[in-house]
């Protein structure tokens, strides 16, 4: 287990906008998704983590968040324990996202 690298709310709305190739990855419940989220980012809910990779390139870096960044460390984990890299968690998840002022979307999640 390698301690895995973290981007506040902030850093990764700066890495966003000048490294296109960053991805984020939601891992938070349906409702909570739908009730706003990171423009572009992809939708895996926590539980489902576990046994599926998300519908992102492993090749580029990928920022994981959830409500508060406990659920996005482990599934972070998770995932590093798979063999992915460049990966970063998000401490204070959508909550401090939200507290920070920064913009959320709210259109519904794609059926997969």
């Amino acid at each position: 287990y390698v301690s895995l690298p973290v981007l506040t709310v902030r850093e990764l709305w700066e890495r966003m906008s000048r490294e296109p190739s960053l991805q984020v990855l939601d891992v938070r419940e349906a409702a909570e998704w739908a009730a706003g989220h990171i423009a572009g980012a992809v939708h895996l809910p926590f539980y489902r983590v576990a046994r599926e990779d998300p519908p992102v390139d492993p090749n580029h870096p990928l920022a994981v968040i959830c409500g508060s960044g406990t659920r996005s460390a482990i599934a972070a984990s998770l995932l590093q324990a798979r063999g992915w890299e460049r990966l970063f968690n998000v401490p204070g998840g959508m909550t401090a996202w939200r507290a920070s002022g920064l913009p959320v979307v709210t259109e519904p999640a794609l059926a997969r």
